[in-house]
């Protein structure tokens, strides 16, 4: 390079910044490698001086269906090399370092210095499904109380209510791949594991045993239809072209209101059989999430009836928003 081009200022800052952002680079990977070296002797996988633990989290990935949750691959990291209680991610540069707590006496002594808020990333890949604004995208307060108000309808009690649904619904399954099998016919598990598991989600959070044989049969395929829109938008094809954006927002908005009326025919049908019957879900034992989700309504409704006020068999706006969440 002859000595005029060096006297072009802007090739020489170029050529100055590249060097600087490779040493700053190099230093910075060299830190991190660093740092897990010194931790050989702690819990974590073969840590490598190049990749870190890339490698490791790669082959692992590969080895999983395609779509499979993050948490997956750690479980996999954790039980390969005999990881218990707490272990040691290096991804860099491709991600953040990790720890990986899986015990949870050791999650109570983890010290966070300030609040964790879901990444807004979180609302945008869920609310091409579900909405925006819903439970799994708050944090604080709201998501407190929202945890209080479900969390009896998961409890340990009522999750062993539901082994008879569970058991009936899986004879089904077995009667459905046992005559599968006398005939030889090719079939997807994926699609009966999907009615299954649809059967006893809908009972234990509707309880209505005919909704998964009737009008669940196409909200089933509504919300498949959401499901593989939403995946589709991780191609940036699709993503970021607005010709094709403009359909596939029309079509969703078609099939989430579509879907909103079937959800909202059977809570309307459960509510009015509280109200008009005078019951009050208990919250010690509910029978099902949505019975839980209207009790405050139902206990109200029956408070207003005994003063011979409405019989309040509708739920306004911001109650309907919040079922939906």
């Amino acid at each position: 390079m002859s000595v005029s081009e060096f006297k072009a200022p802007g090739l020489l800052m170029t050529i100055l910044s590249a060097t600087a952002l490779l040493i700053a680079v190099l230093y910075r990977g060299y830190r991190t490698r660093r740092f897990y070296r010194d931790l050989i002797s702690k819990p974590s996988p073969p840590h490598s001086w190049l990749l870190g633990h890339i490698s490791i989290l790669k082959n692992i990935a590969l080895s999983m269906p395609r779509n499979s949750m993050p948490q997956l691959y750690y479980t996999e990291i954790a039980h390969r090399y005999k990881h218990e209680g707490i272990f040691y991610l290096d991804l860099w540069p491709i991600g953040p370092s990790l720890v990986i707590i899986t015990d949870p006496k050791l999650i109570e002594q983890a010290h966070i210095p300030r609040p964790m808020v879901p990444h807004p990333f979180t609302n945008t890949s869920m609310a091409p499904i579900a909405g925006d604004d819903i439970i799994p995208t708050k944090s604080g307060t709201e998501w407190k109380k929202l945890r209080n108000d479900m969390s009896p309808a998961f409890s340990y009690t009522y999750a062993h209510n539901m082994v008879g649904v569970i058991v009936n619904e899986s004879k089904l399954l077995r009667g459905k791949l046992d005559e599968l099998s006398a005939t030889g016919q090719v079939f997807s598990m994926e699609e009966l594991l999907n009615k299954t598991i649809f059967g006893t989600v809908s009972r234990h959070l509707l309880n209505d045993e005919s909704y998964a044989q009737k009008a669940g049969r196409q909200d089933l395929a509504d919300m498949r239809e959401l499901i593989d829109l939403a995946r589709e938008e991780s191609d940036p094809r699709i993503a970021y072209n607005p010709l094709v954006q403009i359909p596939r927002r029309m079509k969703r908005y078609i099939i989430r209101r579509r879907l909103e009326a079937s959800l909202f025919g059977v809570i309307y049908k459960r509510l009015e059989t509280l109200v008009s019957g005078g019951i009050v879900p208990s919250r010690q034992t509910p029978t099902s999430v949505l019975d839980l989700i209207l009790r405050e309504h139902a206990e109200l409704a029956k408070r207003e009836n005994k003063e011979g006020r409405c019989n309040f068999a509708n739920l306004s706006k911001f109650e309907e928003k919040q079922l939906l969440t």
